[in-house]
């Protein structure tokens, strides 16, 4: 069964398309075309439409697999692997610091009658409660974190003896780090507002870094008493990889070539902590 085709209602594409970020990013004839038709072709093929981020997707869950029950979705945006994991059994809280992206994820959670718990917090305000994780997925949320060592420090101590963290980081050939941080955002041509009001409304997207090599995120997390199980470079081509018009002709073929492809588009690293 693809993931999140219970995405595909059209209250729910409603609730993804039409909002204070997407208003920002998009068109209103992009969103417009996402109402009419988005919401079939996600309830045939499932969701996220883009070839490179279905096999990111297929991966990340192979190395969920057999993990739980308890997890923790850091930086879980509208809950595109929150509630795909939640459907294979997972109990799931999401977390995530742009007050935007959790509202849209509980009124997903609220057309569909069943979800993960969301909440706006980050990392450190868990610290004041007793609840603790058996997996914790950290999915491309490193390169927005400015103290990496200390964010992995505290969920070391949320996650429970032999339980999993799943991470995953854009590769880079250096440290990574940037000169100066940077906001990852184009806002939309039709938008008039202030800049400083659209940060706002972004909260969370601001980048430290543009990426990790494998061999710093693998020492953060040994650094952090984690013991490294498995690691993958996701790789894949690079022609039509984010089109959703093609997405239908284009994911077997990703899959396929993704086998002879050179160019590496996702770190995915599975630690342990020990018993």
């Amino acid at each position: 069964m693809p993931p999140n085709t219970f995405f595909g209602k059209r209250r729910i594409m409603d609730a993804i398309v039409n909002n204070e970020k997407s208003s920002l990013l998009s068109r209103r004839k992009e969103r417009d075309m996402a109402m009419r038709f988005g919401y079939m072709v996600i309830s045939l093929l499932g969701y996220p439409l883009s070839a490179g981020a279905r096999i990111q997707m297929q991966n990340l869950f192979k190395l969920l697999k057999g993990e739980g029950p308890t997890a923790l979705d850091v930086g879980c945006s509208f809950g595109i692997y929150s509630f795909e994991m939640q459907r294979r059994g997972f109990e799931v809280k999401g977390i995530d610091i742009n007050k935007v992206n959790i509202d849209v994820a509980n009124k997903i959670k609220d057309i569909l009658g069943w979800g993960p718990e969301f909440s706006v917090s980050d990392v450190e305000a868990l610290s004041d409660s007793d609840e603790m994780f058996s997996t914790i997925l950290i999915s491309h949320v490193i390169e927005h974190i400015k103290n990496p060592q200390k964010m992995l420090a505290a969920l070391y101590r949320k996650l429970k003896p032999g339980g999993a963290v799943v991470v995953t980081v854009n590769p880079v050939d250096s440290d990574g780090d940037c000169d100066e941080p940077y906001n990852d955002f184009t806002l939309s041509s039709e938008y008039k507002g202030e800049l400083e009001d659209a940060k706002k409304i972004l909260t969370g997207a601001i980048h430290y870094r543009y990426g990790m090599t494998e061999e710093k995120l693998s020492g953060l997390l040994e650094e952090a008493g984690l013991v490294i199980e498995e690691l993958e470079k996701i790789r894949h081509p690079e022609f039509f990889r984010d089109s959703m018009v093609l997405f239908p002709l284009m994911y077997p073929l990703h899959r396929i070539l993704s086998l002879f492809s050179k160019k590496v588009y996702n770190i995915n690293i599975k630690a342990r902590k020990p018993k």
